[in-house]
Order: structure tokens, then C-alpha cells, then sequence
């Protein structure tokens, strides 16, 4: 329902959608399952919080936080401000996940604190236990009624309800109240209700009367796909990946269109869908056309910019461009470089296809400060060059690529070395230089053959 008032100014009401906000969390438990192979919502009647079991999952990420930090900066670039916790209880999680003051809390395992705990502020188990009962009593999960009549008498945080007599606050404010306090502490277990993955949303077409034309079979593409987007439009969900099978003798036939930005746009999927039908060859008639979207992913929230800047756009265009040109050319023929863990700087990159190693919500930032420290641009092959420097393996004060060149400052030497199971073994002291005139080398000595060679220029 919506209601608008008459005005330039006029305020803009939208009546609130349970359903769909439920359905948008169930997206986000289900992209959850990159993290951890339990996960639920919270027990309340309209849920608002996650639910994750990470046991043995935090070494995956180097941590516990770096498990919840690689969550957390996930969940931003897809457009949500979120709160997190990592404790031993649901109910302590959730609670310092609702009203602790900090975007992420860590509570160390009970009976261990650990290094990277400690390096990052996190208090000992009982400090963890007062700052729990500092928190208000809306952070037991406890019925609105009941938190109402606690606010009447003046009871305001945890630790004040564990004051009162325990064997009265039954009697006095009902049984969830102890029920609560002991799964907050862990005396009562509380399991988490793992989701069910929905179904990969799909639509079928058949009929006694095969189409014998592509145009025909095209309009029966259509039709599906706006009744697979609008299995989608609930979900918050847009499509990653689309298959296609077209029964039409004894080998059916298969295809899939694949898009570099998820999507729930008509006219950019039918666009792609289209071109992929003009590609494959059909034998026969058409008895039954099935879509299906295995792959779909939680859209990205973008909120309107007070000031048109024109970049989000450009990044869609630039998607929707390397999506046709992949339609139409395959999706090996549109690369694009992607660093790759390799020791040795030259085989440190590859050129991946833009379609298959689309970005995913999971990223791995863990190497994004390394590759600062080296440059973007490599020679083909390292120059061998003349140097001259203080003592034979010390860093170079002269050397000459196409002039001479004075160092006015070093950095290094970077020992780069590969095992003995590559040919030709590789054994590099890389430097990086800045000359009187403000460029910036790469420079490298071969241990072995004591040789100087440029291998790359920072820009």
C-alpha cells in the first residue's frame, strides 16, 4: 500500500513487507553456507538475525575474527551495514550482535584466549561475562510483554534481573525468563535449525504439438523467463547462470548463458538468451523446452547517489559488453588478468575468462598489500643490465638501461627463490630502486651467476 501526499516535499510511506523480508534473509542465510555448513535464522517471529555454527571452520580464514571480517567487508560490498559476534552460546552471540556498541565483537572460546584475541582488545572470559550483563534485557530475547513489565519495575539491564531472587522470577515474570539466562551462559543447549536450500527456480514448456521454427521457440523462451524472474522478484535474487534443453528428437539441445553481473533484468537476459539460440543448431521439431537457473545470487544493494556520478553505470555497461562479446565469441575468448599465488613475479598472473571467474560475493584479499611493493608493469623478459655497486652483493648505487642511472634510494634485497621442483631453478635478490630523477626500477642480482637484470618499471 502506498500513500503519498501532494507536494514536491511530500513524504513517501511503504507498507512494511514481512514476507519479503523474510525471504531476503533467507538469501543471505543461504550465501551464508560459503562460511559455514550450518546456518539458521534466529527463533524470533520475524527473524532479523543469522545464525552461524563456525566450529572448525575459522582456520579456513586464518581466524575466528578473520572468518567474521572476511563476512563482514563481504556483506558491505553487497550494500548491508552489519553487526557481528562470535561467542560459545546463540543467545550471547545474538545478544552482543544486537547491543554491543562495536560492529564486531569476539568472545574468546571458554577456558582459551587466544594471541590474535588479545592483539585485538578482546577482554577475558569474565570480562566477556560483564560486558553480557551490562547489556539491556531486550538482549534475552525475552516476549515483548515481559521485557515491558521488567521496564515498569526498573530493570533495565542483565545484571540487574540476575540480582533478583532466582526462584521467584518464574512466578513473576514467567518461565522464558530463566529459560534465557541459562542459554545466555550456556547451562541450557540451544541448536541451530539449519535452513533448507530452496530449489533452483525452473520453468518447463511442452506440448503434443512440436514447434517446428526458432521463432516460436523463442517466444516460449520468453514466456519462461519471466516466470523464472518472477520465482526471483520474492527472493531478492538475480540470475548468475541460465540452462537451457531443448527436446527435440533423441539428442537434446543444450545450452547456458552466463553473465558476469548477476541480474533480474528481462530485456539483458532475454538479450543473451537470444543470442545463445541463434548459435546452436536445432534437428527437429520441439517437444519440451526447460529453463532452469542454477545459479543465482543475492543482488546487490546500490543506494541512489545525491550526486550522478555515472560510475555505477559504466561498470553495468561494461559487464553487459563482455557478456555479448562472450555470447558471441565464447567464453574463453574474453579474458581478463588475474594475480595467482606464484613466487616467481612472471608467472604470477593468467588470463582467466571474464564469464567463468566472474567475481564472486567470497573475495580473497589476502595478497592485496603485496602486490603494492611490486610493479604492474614487467618487461617480457628480464634485461640484462650493467651495474655498479659498494661491495659485489650489495644493493646497486649505479646502472644503465638505455642511459645511465644514479640511485638515490634502494629497498631491499627480496629473496625470491622457487623449488627444485620447476625447470630452470630460480634464485633472484630483487631491489627496488628510485633514481636522482625520481623513476622507480625493479632490479634483480642471480644469486647463483651474481648477473644484474631490469624486470619491471613502477609507474
Amino acid at each position: 500500500m502506498l500513500q503519498r501526499q501532494r507536494g514536491r516535499d511530500a513524504p513517501h510511506f511503504e507498507q512494511h513487507q514481512s514476507a519479503t523480508d523474510r525471504h531476503a534473509l533467507q538469501s543471505l542465510a543461504e550465501w551464508s553456507l560459503n562460511f559455514s555448513p550450518i546456518v539458521g535464522l534466529d527463533d524470533q517471529d520475524s527473524p532479523e538475525a543469522l545464525l552461524l555454527d563456525i566450529a572448525g571452520c575459522d582456520h579456513l580464514f586464518g581466524s575466528e575474527r578473520g572468518l567474521a571480517l572476511r563476512m563482514q567487508g563481504n556483506l558491505k560490498h553487497w550494500g548491508y551495514t552489519s553487526q557481528l559476534a562470535v561467542a560459545d552460546t546463540i543467545g550471547a552471540a545474538w545478544a552482543l550482535a544486537r547491543y554491543a556498541r562495536e560492529p564486531l565483537t569476539i568472545v574468546p572460546a571458554h577456558g582459551r584466549s587466544s594471541q590474535d584475541d588479545m592483539d585485538h582488545g578482546s577482554g577475558d572470559d569474565a570480562g566477556n561475562t560483564q560486558s553480557i550483563s551490562r547489556l539491556p534485557v531486550e538482549a534475552l530475547r525475552l516476549p515483548s510483554q515481559v521485557v515491558l513489565q521488567l521496564r515498569e519495575l526498573d530493570i533495565r539491564s542483565i545484571d540487574q534481573l540476575n540480582d533478583l531472587p532466582r526462584p521467584s522470577l518464574p512466578s513473576r515474570f514467567g518461565p522464558d525468563v530463566l529459560l534465557r539466562l541459562d542459554q545466555i551462559r550456556g547451562l541450557v543447549p540451544e541448536q541451530i535449525q539449519p535452513i533448507r536450500p530452496l530449489a533452483p527456480p525452473s520453468a518447463t514448456w511442452s506440448s503434443d504439438d512440436p514447434l517446428d521454427d526458432r521463432q516460436g521457440v523463442s517466444i516460449v523462451l520468453r514466456r519462461l523467463l519471466r516466470r523464472i524472474l518472477q520465482q526471483l522478484a520474492s527472493r531478492g535474487h538475480g540470475i548468475a547462470c541460465l540452462q537451457c534443453r531443448l527436446e527435440c528428437g533423441d539428442d537434446p539441445v543444450r545450452f547456458s548463458v552466463r553473465l558476469v553481473r548477476a541480474s533480474a533484468e528481462f530485456k539483458r537476459l532475454d538479450e543473451l538468451l537470444q543470442l545463445e539460440l541463434e548459435r546452436v543448431p536445432i534437428p527437429g521439431p520441439v517437444s519440451l523446452i526447460h529453463i532452469e537457473a542454477p545459479s543465482t545470487v543475492l543482488l546487490e544493494s546500490q543506494q541512489p547517489e545525491l550526486f550522478e556520478t555515472g560510475q555505477h553505470n559504466d561498470r553495468r555497461e561494461l559487464a553487459r559488453l563482455v557478456e555479448r562479446l562472450s555470447s558471441r565469441l565464447g567464453a574463453e575468448a574474453v579474458c581478463h588478468p588475474r594475480l595467482v599465488a606464484d613466487a616467481q613475479p612472471e608467472h604470477a598472473s593468467r588470463l582467466v575468462s571474464c564469464i567463468e571467474h566472474s567475481r564472486s560475493p567470497v573475495q580473497d584479499n589476502s595478497n592485496g598489500g603485496a602486490t603494492l611493493l611490486r610493479p604492474l608493469r614487467l618487461l617480457e623478459r628480464p634485461l640484462a643490465i650493467r651495474v655498479i655497486s659498494v661491495f659485489p652483493a650489495g644493493p646497486p648505487i649505479r646502472f644503465e638501461w638505455e642511459q645511465p642511472y644514479v640511485v638515490s634510494q634502494s629497498w631491499g634485497p627480496e629473496r625470491i627463490a622457487t623449488g627444485w621442483w620447476r625447470s630452470p631453478h630460480v634464485e633472484r635478490d630483487y631491489y627496488r630502486i628510485e633514481a636522482e630523477g625520481g623513476q622507480r626500477f625493479w632490479l634483480f642480482r642471480n644469486v647463483r651467476e651474481g648477473d644484474w637484470y631490469l624486470h619491471g618499471v613502477f609507474d
